[in-house]
């Protein structure tokens, strides 16, 4: 990825680093996506080698000089990777004392910013496959986090990403407010700003509908807005009722918290999770009976036995009668 990123370089490298615009193929608002002013809010700018936070040498706006391929993208822009790497690092927000550390100037440092930012690009377009889809704030504040995090340390934000990817902007932004990324007293003030990029979200598109009270949006052809309990586990543990799509269209939301789940309309009766498989009733057969019982029964043999439903004189259901109760399968929280 480096090298196409550096030969990408190449072909914009005669225009001016400040001009560039990097266009996204579909544009909501008909506007560029820049988050390079994002970046640069959290980024500091130092023309000698300095060390961040988790004490990975960088040089310049934040560029990683122990990245894959750093050594290749740095001596491109005319630097000397193996003097600036095995010299003195200086600390960081310290004025760069040039002559005894090894600089770059400012326009190198440009250059290697323009190489970093596609890079985040290109990663952010592969971990998220409806990147190209978002509105320019949350496509900026993705670029703002993959730019910071790297594509390894990104890639472990499994649910995150997955929230992100499914338009869930509530879930995403609260997710990532309990993350260490926003407890990190380095990343702090970076990750509140991504996370209110994120939580303002970006409009549901013609297929899709805005879920009531969240912002997140569903597919409106093919599932239902519904709700869940969710549990993020990051530096704190929270508790947080999210919306989540339902993939039955049309679908009953069983109650949160007790069941994240949800049921087709002919079986709108929200039963439990029988082995692992979330169960409904129909209405003609709305009792739904314990766990390992797969069946429902009705309200004139309403008492759940093996074997079958029962009167509440103790009278079994005809056999022949019992096989129009089955329980169907509904749809759960993943």
């Amino acid at each position: 990825m480096v090298l196409r990123v550096i030969l990408a370089y190449a072909m914009i490298a005669p225009m001016q680093a400040s001009s560039l615009k990097f266009v996204p193929r579909v544009l909501r608002d008909q506007t560029f996506c820049d988050p390079r002013e994002l970046i640069k809010q959290h980024e500091p700018n130092m023309m000698c080698m300095f060390l961040d936070s988790s004490g990975v040498m960088r040089i310049g706006r934040g560029f990683n000089l122990q990245s894959t391929g750093a050594e290749l993208a740095f001596d491109s822009v005319g630097g000397l990777y193996q003097h600036t790497i095995k010299g003195q690092s200086t600390k960081l927000g310290d004025k760069c004392d040039c002559s005894s550390v090894a600089c770059i100037n400012q326009t190198q440092a440009d250059e290697l910013f323009v190489i970093s930012l596609i890079q985040s690009i290109d990663i952010s377009k592969t971990v998220f496959s409806n990147f190209e889809l978002m509105c320019c704030d949350v496509q900026n504040a993705v670029v703002d986090i993959t730019f910071s995090m790297g594509e390894d340390l990104l890639e472990q934000y499994v649910d995150f990403n997955s929230y992100v990817t499914g338009s869930n902007w509530d879930a995403a932004s609260d997710y990532m407010s309990l993350s260490k990324f926003c407890f990190d007293e380095s990343t702090s003030k970076r990750c509140q700003d991504d996370v209110g990029l994120l939580k303002n979200g970006c409009p549901c598109n013609q297929q899709e509908q805005k879920c009531s009270g969240h912002n997140a949006c569903c597919d409106g052809e093919a599932a239902t807005c519904c709700e869940a309990e969710i549990s993020f586990h990051g530096v704190k543990t929270k508790n947080i009722t999210e919306a989540w799509c339902c993939g039955l269209k049309d679908a009953i939301c069983c109650p949160v918290p007790n069941k994240n789940s949800c049921c087709s309309k002919g079986f709108p009766h929200c039963c439990h999770d029988n082995g692992g498989v979330y169960t409904c009733c129909s209405d003609k057969w709305p009792v739904c009976c314990p766990r390992g019982l797969n069946f429902c029964c009705n309200s004139e043999y309403p008492i759940c036995k093996p074997g079958g439903c029962h009167k509440t004189s103790g009278e079994r259901m005809p056999s022949f009668l019992q096989g129009n109760g089955m329980m169907r399968s509904g749809a759960a929280w993943p």
